[in-house]
């Protein structure tokens, strides 16, 4: 059997110009400044080493999923532990706790797993 046990984000956002922590600009203008994508798998009989994938300025694209918006990156800059010398065609799809109608400014937001291909 092999499976994903939990997809942990950690990260945050930087401004590209204006103002950041707004709504419009986490869905437009806003560049990651770094988030890293922890993946733990589960695997018998053999275990798998967790995999780390990080990305750095990266534009991502924010799209309405749920009510929520879920940030997709592309490409990380990084990957370590397993998997990490796979082709860089990775994606991950991370649902936010943003809500897709938001109207007011966005300071932190948190991440969690949603779409990971490794």
């Amino acid at each position: 059997m092999t499976g994903v046990t939990t997809v942990v984000g950690t990260g945050s956002y930087k401004r590209a110009s204006g103002f950041a922590n707004s709504c419009s600009n986490f869905a437009s203008a806003d560049i990651v400044n770094k988030i890293k994508v922890k993946v733990t798998w589960i695997a018998t009989p053999t275990a798998i080493a967790p995999t780390v994938a990080t990305y750095v300025g990266n534009v991502g694209t924010v799209t309405p999923v749920g009510g929520l918006d879920s940030v997709t990156l592309a490409l990380p800059t990084a990957k370590t532990g397993s998997f990490a010398s796979t082709p860089a065609v990775a994606t991950t799809s991370l649902q936010t706790d943003v809500p897709a109608a938001c109207t007011t400014s966005v300071p932190t937001f948190t991440l969690r797993g949603n779409y990971v291909q490794m």
